[in-house]
């Protein structure tokens, strides 16, 4: 009477960075691919749905998108206002985690970085609440088109629903904000902010 559902096939998200600053954190991850080696071929053979990059060169990141284009691959390219590589690191391990996991609320998939991605420039990377908040309030509301937040840890939902108003009061109202939980993220957040594409 009832078919089993099929089960469907996880999503697969490789990682790349700059290979110096790169071994000591994600050497041992799931599709981790060097940057200094990164190929069509490298791209095509391991069929990534989501790629996230940082530590590319302008003439890279064309590279790196066009072939992703052609793979049906989602390139993320993320910064940090600090030129810090931990935030980055974090945040795109949160992230990856996060789309791997089942955790509730499961509201967040590669369909919502691609969005981000399409309408943005560049993805800035954040980990901790105080300087999140410091950018969003001193950065001009129509440049950020778009966030994703993600708690970490043991949070309350009084304490979980004041950040999410904070976030999305700093927002222009055709922002898009996603906001989910991540218990055991690395660092204290997990906040991805899109900056609007150059004209």
């Amino acid at each position: 009477m009832f078919e089993l559902a099929e089960e469907l096939e996880q999503v697969k998200i490789g990682i790349t960075a700059a290979t110096k600053i790169a071994k000591a954190h994600f050497v041992e991850a799931d599709f981790y691919l060097a940057i200094d080696s990164l190929s069509e071929s490298a791209i095509s053979k391991a069929r990534l749905d989501l790629l996230l990059v940082s530590g590319a060169s302008p003439a890279k990141k064309l590279s790196i998108k066009q072939v992703c284009d052609e793979h049906d691959c989602t390139a993320a390219f993320f910064d940090n206002i600090s030129n810090e590589h931990e935030p980055i690191w974090n945040v795109k391990t949160n992230l990856k985690a996060k789309l791997y996991s089942q955790e509730m609320p499961n509201n967040l998939d590669i369909a919502d970085v691609r969005l981000l991605t399409d309408a943005s420039e560049v993805l800035l990377a954040f980990n901790c609440h105080k300087t999140l908040f410091s950018y969003l309030q001193r950065s001009a509301i129509e440049t950020v088109v778009g966030c994703i937040y993600l708690a970490h840890g043991n949070i309350t939902v009084d304490d979980y629903t004041q950040v999410n108003r904070k976030i999305a009061n700093m927002l222009a109202p055709s922002a898009s904000f996603i906001s989910s939980i991540l218990f055991d993220g690395v660092g204290e957040c997990t906040a991805i902010v899109a900056i609007k594409k150059i004209q």
